[in-house]
């Protein structure tokens, strides 16, 4: 069977979005099948992952395959951390329910909103344009908050 081709990326960009998305060293050995210390060496630059093996991280952390390409650090945003056991590990899949809460989402609906609506309902978009930041802020808790807060925020 042919071996797929060594990838060259920078070892930061691996190791960020391993710990972003909530994974450990072993987590991801056992689901890419190789040994930890053959993870750690990538991580430290002195290996290379296969683009099979990318492909693969690339699902697991929910991130496009092209993001593991970029030769610029990607900055992580800064969320407050309103979690209760804050000194228990989190599982994968809170992380990404984080990320899915970022605000990068919901301004893209709000842009799509705009679009949409701007000249039927001028004022309301402008209105929505200028404190949208503070009108999203619910999105950094939990999700069973986002009702309450939602609600009980006049805009």
């Amino acid at each position: 069977m042919k071996k797929s081709p060594e990838v060259n990326i920078m070892p930061e960009i691996i190791k960020m979005y391993r710990e972003a998305s909530g994974y450990s060293i072993a987590e991801i050995s056992r689901k890419i099948k190789i040994t930890s210390n053959e993870i750690e060496e990538v991580e430290r630059g002195n290996a290379m992952f296969t683009l099979s093996q990318i492909k693969i991280l690339a699902e697991l952390c929910k991130r496009p395959l092209v993001a593991f390409f970029t030769e610029d650090l990607p900055e992580r945003p800064k969320i407050s951390d309103f979690r209760i056991n804050r000194e228990k590990r989190l599982t994968p899949e809170v992380y990404i329910a984080e990320r899915r809460a970022c605000l990068e989402d919901a301004l893209n609906e709000v842009k799509e909103f705009e679009r949409k609506y701007a000249k039927q309902f001028p004022t309301a978009t402008e209105v929505l344009a200028s404190g949208l930041e503070e009108y999203l802020t619910y999105y950094l808790y939990p999700e069973s908050h986002w009702k309450r807060i939602r609600t009980s925020n006049v805009i």
